[in-house]
């Protein structure tokens, strides 16, 4: 889909509410297997694509990014794994501390002595 595309569908989806082009805007991302990701924080940019050795620009976009992690209405619908990129994180370091011997604050990160 276009940029022109998705105007034109933005305006046919305002002309149906009651507030038109004023009214809220979401972004709603579909996670293949329940409610998804809603959020009304978005932001709108360009992506530039470059090789990394020549530096040659290879493709460049529109992105409409949500950030539901800024979003804390009651319209941000989290999947229960939304935050597991940070409990695996943490359990990492943890565990890196058990194997180098300083030790870790969560519980595989504690060693019997």
């Amino acid at each position: 889909m276009n940029i022109r595309e998705v105007i034109e569908r933005l305006h046919e989806v305002a002309a149906q509410l009651p507030e038109g082009l004023d009214s809220e805007g979401r972004v709603h991302i579909c996670n293949g297997s329940g409610p998804g990701l809603m959020t009304s924080s978005i932001e709108v940019d360009t992506m530039w694509i470059q090789n990394t050795e020549t530096l040659a620009v290879s493709d460049c976009f529109a992105i409409v990014q949500g950030h539901p992690h800024r979003d804390e209405s009651d319209s941000t619908v989290r999947p229960a794994t939304a935050e597991i990129d940070d409990l695996v994180e943490k359990w990492a370091a943890d565990l890196r501390g058990v194997e180098d011997g300083s030790g870790g604050s969560g519980p595989i990160g504690r060693r019997a002595e």
